[in-house]
């Protein structure tokens, strides 16, 4: 027999009103519904009937968690998780004191997420709600307490973890074609929350952090005696040779001919000066750091 996938009716809160952003995957083991705090909140959840809500915020704020409470007295049999960008002992405190059921801190652990809806939905059915909280410890709870004992926050590491994967994916794959929802996907985040994350950590937007690793990567193949520009386009991942041209510019100051042909003639006046070797200036050498501080000058442009 076909069982039937749980009902999760999410409250949105969050400021942007963003999506959930569950994968492929986990969509296909929970019908998820979203809708917008209103008037008619509670009317709402009455017509839905869900079997299990979820108060999705960023930031949760005074009104928002006295709506979650007053929920809960009001739908006292359904069961109720929580999502928070956020993440405090004492909102943690106040969840556990509010009966809610889970506590996740995004960016989501959308596995775990997945298997309290699902374990919630058994029990439910099954009529064993007097014995469920014995029985049902989701391993993000396991997680938040092993992060509480080492003093680790746990939105801290799960962020820095995803924003890492993430630039480790970038550096593989900077020659192909890359979007920020689609890396958002592989850190299992909404495009929302994963740019957010990714700016506070980095200090720059994702897009921003491609540009300048493109640019460096064509800094790097310039270098090279048998460069052309329009083959360090394609080979840092740009698809025409105009945009990359100018963004080139916008991050070091002069087009990517102009520094490939600086480039060669200090390559080749170092070499002349290498070859005179009777001569005690040592031009070849200073030639060399000149060289070096060209590179060094662009670089530190890409770091403004």
């Amino acid at each position: 027999m076909r069982v039937q996938r749980p009902l999760l009716l999410r409250i949105d809160f969050t400021r942007e009103g963003c999506p959930l952003g569950l994968p492929p995957t986990a969509r296909g083991q929970v019908e998820l519904r979203s809708i917008r705090p209103s008037a008619s909140l509670y009317q709402d959840i009455a017509a839905i009937q869900p079997d299990v809500l979820c108060f999705d915020y960023d930031c949760p704020e005074f009104d928002g968690l006295a709506r979650l409470r007053q929920v809960k007295k009001d739908f006292s049999s359904l069961p109720i998780l929580m999502l928070t960008e956020h993440n405090s002992e004492q909102l943690t405190v106040w969840a556990l004191r509010s009966r809610v059921w889970d506590y996740f801190v995004k960016p989501l652990d959308t596995e775990a997420f997945v298997q309290a809806i699902q374990q919630l939905h058994e029990l439910r059915s099954g009529g064993e709600r007097s014995a469920a909280r014995k029985i049902i410890v989701p391993a993000s709870s396991w997680q938040r307490d092993k992060d509480c004992r080492t003093g680790v926050t746990d939105f801290t590491n799960a962020a820095e973890r995803a924003v890492a994967k993430a630039k480790t994916y970038v550096a593989r794959n900077f020659a192909e074609k890359i979007s920020a929802r689609e890396v958002a996907e592989l850190c299992n985040m909404s495009a929302f929350h994963f740019s957010r994350s990714f700016k506070r950590i980095c200090g720059l937007t994702f897009s921003d952090y491609l540009l300048e690793l493109r640019i460096r990567k064509a800094i790097e193949l310039l270098g090279r005696p048998s460069a052309t520009v329009t083959g360090t386009c394609y080979e840092v991942g740009f698809r025409d040779p105009s945009y990359f041209g100018r963004i080139f510019k916008r991050y070091a100051g002069i087009t990517p001919s102009e520094y490939r042909d600086r480039h060669i003639q200090r390559a080749s006046q170092n070499t002349s000066a290498t070859e005179q070797s009777a001569d005690p200036s040592g031009r070849g050498e200073a030639e060399d750091e000149g060289t070096t501080a060209l590179k060094a000058e662009l670089l530190l442009r890409l770091r403004r």
